[in-house]
């Protein structure tokens, strides 16, 4: 019974996850993610890594990632019994539909906004959070 409840915790913790990063993808601009995240790899240029490539990068993918989601409801359901054929027909079409988006896709540009840095209470809420990760074990 007692692994139950963890497994329950865990998976209640893993939706919390998903649907946070859900919210901040929606309610967030793609420059703004970038902007962000290049202010918080500022540590890393000291080793030589282009932050500013990786943020670029980093919220493209995460903007694909809605694409994607809404390319693979949009497909049509396949008839067959067997789960390994529906999970390959979907993946196999899902795959032709994003490669020919790809090829497709016209450029685009993206402005970035220069962000300063955020206010000191800003950064009680990550601590908050870690504590209550660390309470909660």
């Amino acid at each position: 019974m007692l692994g139950i409840l963890f497994a329950l915790q865990r998976v209640i913790v893993l939706i919390i996850f998903v649907l946070a990063a859900h919210l901040f993808l929606s309610t967030t601009p793609i420059p703004q993610i970038i902007a962000a995240l290049q202010w918080y790899f500022i540590p890393l240029n000291n080793i030589g890594l282009n932050t500013e490539r990786l943020a670029i990068r980093l919220a493209l993918v995460l903007d694909i990632v809605q694409v994607v989601q809404t390319l693979y409801i949009k497909k049509s359901p396949t008839m067959s019994k067997n789960p390994i054929k529906i999970i390959s027909h979907r993946v196999s079409e899902l795959l032709l539909e994003v490669l020919k988006r790809a090829e497709n896709t016209p450029l685009r540009s993206l402005e970035i906004p220069h962000l300063s840095k955020p206010p000191l209470v800003q950064w009680a809420y990550p601590l908050l959070i870690f504590g209550l990760i660390f309470i909660g074990k």
